[in-house]
């Protein structure tokens, strides 16, 4: 049943879903440990990030499950509200797969930077164990991702003020920037991981690459069935190239994300003012319409 459910739901409220109901779970232990005084928070102590090395080698799980875990319920609520509006347009944009791939891998990228920056950085040598929780550096990804993705579109918040997805980046890059050293710059370091691997990934998007696709593929060699893949050949600015179904589907979107932009620069400024490369995209695609 619930499989069913996660099968037929999209991927962003799937993960709500998952974020939600583990913080019912963890909170509910929490209750439960007051109760006998343990005063012991189990989900914080196996599945959150640590800084110290000795403390992560006996709990490596952590650099997937931190992304789970939230310190309290505004934090949950906050990170779940941006991954509810900005989460159904990525999924929108590059699909329900692709938005599983960008959670957890940009998640994990996060995870990864914040971990080693406590290990090399002069500025968190000599500090006690921290421990990072919160699903904001994979949010940050995926958020970053579609805001530079689809950087001209408008967003309004509960229908108020429209705000586009570019400047929207912007603003909440620079809050992290100039409050980098306060008493949470382990979390606004994830924050600005997480977000230049959605950068990144929109950067290669736009020339139709997918960056999370190495990640996934290493990751489905430890699933138990694989999904049988189909090769065709699909004919790009002179070089043919093997694609299976998600690297042809992510181009064909990336590819029309693309060209919508540059027609709404034709409508609004006129063709001349599109750039070299841009003229041959729009050339190579009216091509492929033949």
């Amino acid at each position: 049943m619930i499989r069913n459910w996660i099968k037929s739901q999209p991927a962003h409220i799937v993960l709500i879903a998952i974020n939600v109901a583990v913080f019912a779970v963890q909170s509910l232990l929490v209750v439960l440990s007051s109760l006998f005084k343990l005063r012991i928070d189990l989900f914080q102590s196996l599945f959150s990030l640590p800084s110290h090395f000795s403390e992560f080698i006996l709990r490596p799980w952590s650099l997937f499950s931190y992304m789970y875990l939230h310190g309290n319920f505004m934090h949950l609520f906050w990170n779940m509200l941006f991954l509810f509006f900005l989460g159904k347009i990525f999924e929108q944009t590059f699909g329900r797969r692709t938005t599983f791939q960008m959670y957890h891998i940009g998640g994990l990228f996060a995870g990864l930077v914040y971990f080693v920056s406590y290990q090399v950085f002069p500025l968190f040598q000599g500090l006690d164990n921290h421990v990072l929780v919160g699903a904001s550096g994979a949010i940050y990804a995926v958020v970053s991702g579609i805001c530079l993705a689809r950087s001209n579109m408008q967003i309004a918040f509960f229908g108020v003020i429209k705000i586009p997805l570019i400047l929207l980046l912007i603003f909440y890059l620079l809050s992290d920037l100039s409050n980098f050293l306060s008493s949470n710059t382990g979390g606004h370091l994830t924050h600005i991981a997480g977000a230049g691997f959605g950068i990144w990934f929109a950067l290669k998007m736009n020339r139709g690459v997918n960056i999370l696709l190495p990640v996934a593929r290493f990751f489905d060699k430890f699933k138990w069935k694989k999904k049988r893949k189909t090769n065709m050949k699909v004919v790009y600015s002179k070089k043919v190239k093997s694609m299976n179904d998600d690297e042809y589907n992510y181009t064909q979107k990336a590819n029309e994300q693309k060209l919508n932009d540059i027609l709404d620069k034709i409508s609004k400024s006129g063709y001349d003012s599109l750039s070299k490369s841009e003229k041959e995209f729009l050339n190579f695609m009216s091509g492929q319409g033949k």
